[in-house]
């Protein structure tokens, strides 16, 4: 049995909180659950254990365990895995550089999958999105994406030639709405307090039209208004 420990960045493993993602995550990535924890208050208990032993995957029956990890009373279920790696594949991205939030990840991750966008570059200093922070915020849609990591967005271009678009605020930043979509395209913000680097700004630069009754955005309703509009475009 996998010994039971708080998550640290510096495990092998990491683990998803909750019954409904814990069980999206068994039924669609079977392979990459290791152990399930089960709290015996959980009301489809019997349901779960008999899929677990179809797929033979060890189980532990705990409430006090599924308490020690969680912060939340309704997590009845979580699902271990081994960490994994991923590579972006060709097509359509979305950047996100210095994002440090682990809940806005998560969310980022969930909008990505809800409008079909599967790859995902993370520029600089970023949050460690296999914290079970992100897992839960994402609702386990981080498992149907590809992650992967740049030092810089000069890395990222080294290989891959999108056309990116950069939200930011600039006197050269077009409407969104006025944008022409040019594929593959990559959609790139920046961290949640001080936007996009400098380094952005030689890319087809984009802001959001709002009113000036608030300052600006926050990057998990930008991202998801901009994914939605280039869908639609």
């Amino acid at each position: 049995m996998k010994e039971i420990k708080k998550y640290k960045k510096s495990f092998e493993y990491s683990y998803c909180q909750g019954a409904y993602p814990s069980i999206e995550l068994i039924k669609k990535h079977s392979n990459l659950v290791d152990f399930v924890l089960i709290d015996e208050e959980f009301n489809e208990i019997q349901k779960l254990i008999s899929l677990l032993k179809e797929l033979k995957i060890e189980y532990k029956i705990s409430s006090k365990l599924v308490k020690r990890l969680s912060n939340r009373k309704n997590d009845y279920v979580i699902s271990f895995f081994n960490k994994y790696i991923t590579k972006l594949e060709k097509g359509n991205h979305i950047i996100l550089e210095n994002i440090e939030n682990m809940g806005n990840l998560g969310t980022i991750l969930r909008s990505m999958a809800a409008f079909g966008y599967k790859n995902l570059a993370l520029i600089g200093n970023t949050c460690d999105y296999f914290d079970p922070r992100v897992i839960r915020a994402s609702m386990g849609s981080i498992f149907d994406i590809n992650i992967e990591k740049f030092d810089d967005i000069n890395e990222y271009i080294k290989k891959f030639q999108n056309t990116i678009y950069s939200f930011m605020l600039t006197e050269k930043s077009v409407k969104l709405k006025d944008v022409k979509k040019i594929e593959p395209f990559s959609l790139a913000f920046g961290n949640e307090g001080e936007g996009l680097t400098d380094d952005f700004k030689k890319f087809k630069v984009v802001k959001i039209e709002q009113t000036n009754l608030v300052d600006s955005l926050s990057i998990q309703i930008a991202s998801a208004v901009s994914m939605y509009e280039f869908k639609e475009k």
